[in-house]
């Protein structure tokens, strides 16, 4: 009697395909849609990089100025993206110098929308060439494994080739983890020896939901908090007024609340800065699990996928004998 055929090579092949259908729409509707958008031209009023969703996830922060609708117009465009790597930020803004001036694509049905990137770059193709490249992988080692499940030749099955695919992709994965982990760690202990210190005035401060500061993040049920706090400080005779949110969310809403008294408005607190960009701020550099929580996190996340790897491993083996003992006394019994 033929068992049944196991379900996660079927979820891997799902997945993969629903990863490059999302591909496609994004495609689609963020990157060849803006290009359709009647045109105008425009003028970079500002930019610069800033952090206000979490400490260590940089965004960037455009100013336009162009003519739309009858009336001048200088919305704020900040990118759905971002990243943990100042330097991948910093090259984007630097790409539009104040100053200027570039052709850009307005949505008739907002014409706050703007679109300034209007061709086939790598940089908006990026996000629908990750999702190709992760739906390809998934995809493609749901194929794989569905395929070794097939039976082979004289009747004999492959039932460990789902195995010998799991252990290689372990020990990849963690070791890839490993490593990012490592360099994080080392990027926050130098961030804290490192940058400068300033006395600031809090312009506001409130308790959010999730590491963005925004409504999402976790469910209704089982929400995350976080203390967001607006600063206005002074670096180098330059005023500056920039937000940034605690290193870590907490399911505690007194924590952060207590955070918020603590950094009530009109208070006046020491804050971290960054040397080279006085934009980007830390509160929380006191705190060794908030500095480095998310680097020890990572370390141990891939610590955790190698011993499945080496689980994986030791199973295979442990079958593969067990297998081959029942087929040399005379086969598996049905």
């Amino acid at each position: 009697m033929r068992g049944r055929s196991p379900v996660g090579p079927w979820v891997f092949l799902v997945v993969g395909l629903g990863l490059l259908a999302g591909a496609c729409w994004w495609t689609y509707a963020g990157v060849y849609q803006p290009m359709t958008w009647p045109r105008t031209d425009g003028e970079v009023v500002s930019s610069r990089i800033i952090n206000p969703r979490a400490p260590n996830q940089y965004v960037a922060e455009l100013v336009f100025r162009y003519d739309a609708a009858g009336s001048s117009r200088e919305p704020t465009v900040i990118p759905s993206w971002s990243s943990g790597s100042y330097d991948l930020v910093r090259r984007f803004t630097d790409r539009y110098p104040p100053g200027q001036r570039l052709p850009l694509g307005v949505n008739p049905a907002n014409p706050d929308d703007v679109a300034y990137e209007l061709n086939w770059t790598f940089d908006v193709m990026l996000g629908p060439l990750v999702l190709s490249l992760l739906g390809t992988i998934f995809g493609g080692i749901g194929l794989l494994l569905v395929r070794g499940l097939r039976p082979r030749a004289g009747g004999a099955s492959a039932p460990l080739n789902p195995l010998r695919f799991v252990s290689p992709v372990f020990f990849a994965v963690g070791a890839g983890i490993l490593l990012i982990g490592v360099l994080m760690f080392r990027s926050d202990a130098a961030m804290r020896s490192s940058w400068g210190t300033v006395t600031a005035e809090v312009v506001s401060s409130e308790v959010v939901r999730g590491g963005s500061g925004n409504i999402g993040g976790r469910s209704r049920n089982n929400p995350a908090f976080n203390a967001r706090v607006l600063f206005r400080y002074s670096v180098n005779g330059r005023a500056y007024q920039n937000a940034t949110t605690y290193g870590f969310m907490t399911s505690s809403g007194d924590f952060a609340r207590d955070l918020t008294t603590t950094f009530s408005t009109g208070t006046r607190h020491d804050i971290r800065f960054r040397p080279d960009d006085p934009n980007i701020i830390r509160f929380d550099l006191d705190s060794w699990w908030s500095t480095f929580g998310l680097s020890a996190s990572m370390i141990a996340m891939g610590v955790i996928f190698i011993g499945f790897g080496v689980m994986a491993r030791l199973l295979l083996a442990s079958v593969t004998r067990t297998f081959a003992a029942a087929r040399g006394g005379g086969g598996l019994s049905q």
